[in-house]
């Protein structure tokens, strides 16, 4: 009985480990197949929409995302994606044409900014010349004389107007008034300079702290420059005042400051005074192409310039250029 009662037992477990196996074996193959139809339905949708997210964010928003094996949930995502690309796109397109529009209207208007500075600046010596040109007419023919005052007059607004557009050469980007570069020591630029205007600026005391900096450049250009910004000092300067000059090394660059103590500049036109014909002088005292060749001479020279001011306290222009360096050096 005992031994019966065995073989029905060890009949059960035989029958218990082999439906084990099989529902194990039938889970195990459910579940791949759940991860297949899984990864096919939903995952590679998924990489899909990712990949495609990553082409638009590379610039390529005309890309079509394909929704045909996508369910429907991720197909609404997907269109939602691709809607929000190509509006995307119109938005991009119409601030690129409204960029182009203003580009447009600046190029227009700084021609006709510089095309009213040219007509205005040329208008009076030409003017002064067609005047006193009538009066040595009246003059010769009514008493056969000529006033020698009247031709010397003539002949500076005459030269005026040359300087005025060899100035406005100087201003184009394609212009080189020379080829000529040499080794150029600033400091030797500026004491000539300085002594050269103090015989006729005894109203200014000029402090100088001065380091031997070279560069590479043209020194005319270079010495025009700085006597540029020097001269607008002076003219801020109502009565007495002082300018402070200081060169110095820092690495590789020289730093160059021109201050002063004068009626300083109103911060709304800080951003203008670089523009051609630009200038709060009176005309006989500028043509407003001044600071405009600097800021272009400097730019030539691969310089920056930058500016500092404040109203009835003073003005500081700040330049930097490269350092020359040689073996000798």
């Amino acid at each position: 009985m005992v031994i019966l009662w065995l073989l029905i037992y060890f009949n059960i477990l035989n029958v218990l480990k082999k439906n084990l196996f099989a529902i194990l074996s039938f889970s195990i193959f459910l579940s791949i197949l759940v991860s297949i139809i899984f990864s096919s339905r939903f995952l590679k949708p998924i990489k899909y929409i990712k990949d495609a997210l990553n082409i638009y964010g590379s610039g390529n928003l005309d890309f079509h995302i394909d929704t045909k094996n996508m369910s429907n949930e991720l197909t609404e995502i997907a269109v939602s994606i691709q809607n929000m690309a190509q509006s995307l796109k119109g938005y991009i397109n119409e601030l690129q044409d409204k960029q182009r529009k203003m580009e447009l209207l600046n190029r227009l208007s700084s021609i006709g900014l510089l095309s009213a500075g040219i007509s205005h600046e040329l208008n009076s010596p030409l003017n002064s010349i067609l005047l006193l040109c009538d009066l040595l007419l009246k003059d010769f023919n009514n008493n056969g004389t000529i006033n020698i005052d009247d031709i010397k007059t003539i002949k500076e607004e005459a030269k005026k107007c040359v300087e005025i557009i060899n100035n406005l050469k100087l201003l184009d980007p394609k212009y080189t008034s020379s080829d000529i570069r040499d080794v150029i020591d600033l400091k030797d630029v500026i004491e000539k300079i300085v002594t050269y205007l103090q015989e006729d600026s005894s109203k200014i005391n000029f402090k100088l702290d001065l380091e031997s900096c070279k560069l590479i450049g043209n020194r005319t250009l270079i010495q025009q420059a700085i006597l540029n910004i020097v001269l607008n000092s002076i003219d801020a300067i109502k009565d007495y005042g002082e300018i402070k000059i200081n060169l110095k090394r820092d690495n590789d660059m020289i730093i160059l400051e021109i201050e002063d103590n004068g009626e300083g500049i109103d911060e709304s036109i800080l951003d203008k005074i670089f523009d051609p014909f630009y200038t709060t002088k009176s005309p006989e005292k500028g043509t407003g192409l001044g600071l405009s060749l600097v800021y272009k001479i400097i730019n030539d020279h691969n310089g920056k310039i930058d500016i500092q001011s404040k109203k009835n306290v003073g003005t500081k222009f700040i330049i930097r250029f490269r350092h020359y360096e040689n073996s000798s050096d």
